[in-house]
C-alpha cells in the first residue's frame, strides 16, 4: 500500500491516520508506521510543502496528547497538551484534557487551575465544571464541589 500525502489537507489529518494505526498497534513507532504505509516523504518535506498554522500545529500536539494519555503516558500527554496550549491558548478543550491528565498524576491544584481556565474561556463548558467539582471533592472542598456540580447541570 502506498500513501500519497497530497490527499491530506493538513498535517493533523496525517497524524490522525498515524495515531489510529498507533492505537491499533501500540508497538508501532513513527518509523514503523511510515514504513508500513510506505510513506516516501519525510516530515521535513511535508512541512516544506504546507507549513501548519499555529492552531493546526496545536491540534497535532493535542491529538498526540490524546494518544499518549490513552497509552498511559501521563507525563507525555501533559507535555503535549502544554505545547498545544502555548500554540492555541484560547482552546478550553485542551485545558480540560490537561486537567484530566493532571488529576491522574495526583496534581489536583494544577488540574483545578486548568479547569478554571477552561471555564474562563467558555463559561458554559459543563464538563469543565463537572471535572473541577470532582477535583475539589478529592481535595476535600465539598462546598466548591457542590457549587461546580450544580453549575454543570444548569441549563
Amino acid at each position: 500500500m502506498s500513501l500519497d500525502l497530497r490527499y491530506f489537507s493538513s498535517l493533523s489529518s496525517l497524524l490522525l491516520v498515524t495515531a489510529t494505526v498507533a492505537i491499533a498497534r501500540p508497538s508501532y513507532g513513527w518509523g514503523a508506521i511510515a514504513t508500513a504505509l510506505e510513506i516516501s516523504q519525510t516530515k521535513d518535506n511535508f512541512y516544506a510543502q504546507s507549513p501548519p498554522t499555529a492552531p493546526e500545529e496545536a491540534e497535532v500536539y493535542y491529538n498526540r496528547g490524546l494518544v499518549r494519555y490513552s497509552q498511559g503516558d501521563l507525563a507525555g500527554a501533559v507535555e503535549d497538551y502544554t505545547r498545544a496550549i502555548e500554540l492555541n491558548p484560547e482552546n478550553a478543550l485542551i485545558y480540560n484534557n490537561r486537567g484530566i491528565a493532571r488529576v491522574e498524576q495526583g496534581d489536583l491544584v494544577g488540574a483545578i487551575a486548568d479547569y478554571t481556565r477552561a471555564i474562563e474561556i467558555d463559561p458554559n463548558y459543563a464538563l469543565a465544571y463537572d471535572n473541577r467539582g470532582n477535583a475539589r471533592r478529592n481535595q476535600g472542598d465539598l462546598a466548591g464541589a457542590i457549587a461546580d456540580h450544580t453549575r454543570a447541570i444548569e441549563p
